[in-house]
């Protein structure tokens, strides 16, 4: 599910607000309907995905609650090591392990039978912010989550696929703690804000069709090459900022 498509704009956002507005009244309402959107967000695209990353980020939660106090030794590291394993095996699964058994079958020529993974819509901003959070905690930057619903919000915060770069727990963690009530005070600045990155995305979409057509095309001149890599990194540079 995208954000510029008819399912999220005409469904899913209205509910979001409508519901946020009832039930917001109260620090258990903003959090819940915050929590139980943005996970139903990521399970409409990958049912099997939510479970998984609730497990990790359940096993997340207890560990930083050990790394916390620990000082520089041994056990905190391999106390990290279990968590950052945990967390890189789910982005190896998703992204890499249907790859690696179609190459076995070209390979050694056996008939392994490829499970059809979908690649859930930001699977490498969960598993990196998770990864960062651990870190943070085990390094002192930041205090482990008080609760897990507060780790969960952290993790699942769909919004938080436009910001772009990577987001920390400390960066986000006063906002988690005391979300807003009103969502709604700066309607036109929302509106803006989609209508920036919806061009965005087209116009990179459309550079990327210009460089086909100019540059990897047959009898295809250098200049016009040329032409369609400056436009396409022109294009691509002004979407990642």
């Amino acid at each position: 599910m995208g954000f510029n498509e008819p399912l999220f704009l005409l469904y899913l956002l209205p509910i979001f607000v409508v519901i946020y507005h009832l039930l917001g009244r109260t620090e258990w309402g903003r959090l819940g309907t915050l929590l139980a959107i943005s996970i139903a967000f990521y399970f409409w695209a990958e049912p099997r995905f939510v479970p998984l990353v609730l497990f990790s980020s359940a096993l997340d939660f207890r560990l930083a609650k050990y790394l916390s106090p620990l000082k520089k030794s041994r056990f905190r590291d391999a106390l990290l090591a279990v968590g950052v394993g945990q967390n890189l095996a789910i982005l190896f699964f998703y992204k890499y392990f249907d790859f690696i058994i179609y190459n076995l079958n070209i390979v050694f020529h056996s008939v392994l039978v490829p499970l059809k993974i979908v690649l859930p819509i930001g699977v490498s901003f969960i598993v990196f912010e998770k990864i960062s959070y651990l870190v943070d905690v085990s390094r002192g930057t930041c205090p482990p989550a008080r609760r897990i619903r507060d780790y969960l919000l952290f993790v699942f915060l769909f919004p938080k696929l436009l910001a772009g770069p990577i987001l920390k727990y400390h960066e986000m963690r006063d906002q988690i703690l005391n979300p807003p009530f009103s969502i709604t005070g700066k309607p036109n600045r929302w509106v803006r804000t989609f209508r920036t990155r919806r061009h965005k995305e087209s116009a990179t979409s459309r550079s990327t069709w210009c460089l086909r057509r100019s540059g990897l095309c047959h009898n295809a001149d250098w200049a016009g090459l040329q032409r369609g890599l400056v436009r396409a990194a022109l294009f691509h540079s002004t979407n990642l900022f």
